[in-house]
């Protein structure tokens, strides 16, 4: 494999930005961080009793929490799929913290707020560390980097 989605690649690694998302906090509707508007504090929401969705990355809510030094102290379920993330939110099992890409179009029952201290994940093509210099990479890698000023 020459090339690979990476998320907040590692600095030195040759790769071709492709976008980022914001973390959004994910609540039942009626729980009351959801009621009190606005933003949610990440050290709030380990509070919680949380949900932690995965989506099969290493870096998730639980990652997060630890680099902003917090734990997730009552840990009820931890899920690889988004949607079943969503809908143990949906039943009041917990709360749950999730890229915005992952939101799902049917939110009722949930409520969606963004973080106090707003945390985002870049993604984008990184080459192997073989096919890095390659000409059918940078030629790639070039045309995406193109298409990108086009379309601003």
């Amino acid at each position: 494999m020459d090339v690979g989605v990476v998320l907040n690649a590692a600095p030195g690694r040759v790769v071709c930005p492709l976008g980022e998302d914001e973390w959004m906090a994910v609540l039942p509707s009626a729980h009351p961080l959801a009621r009190a508007g606005g933003s949610v504090a990440l050290a709030d929401l380990a509070a919680q009793p949380f949900i932690l969705a995965t989506g099969g990355c290493s870096v998730n809510a639980q990652s997060l929490a630890a680099d902003a030094g917090l734990a997730l102290t009552d840990l009820r379920a931890s899920v690889r799929d988004w949607t079943s993330a969503f809908a143990l939110v949906r039943e009041g099992l917990g709360v749950t913290v999730v890229p915005a890409l992952t939101l799902p179009e049917n939110r009722r029952g949930l409520r969606v707020a963004s973080l106090a201290a707003p945390l985002h994940r870049s993604f984008g093509l990184a080459a192997s560390a073989g096919a890095a210099g390659s000409a059918p990479v940078q030629a790639l890698f070039a045309m995406l980097r193109e298409e990108g000023r086009h379309s601003l």
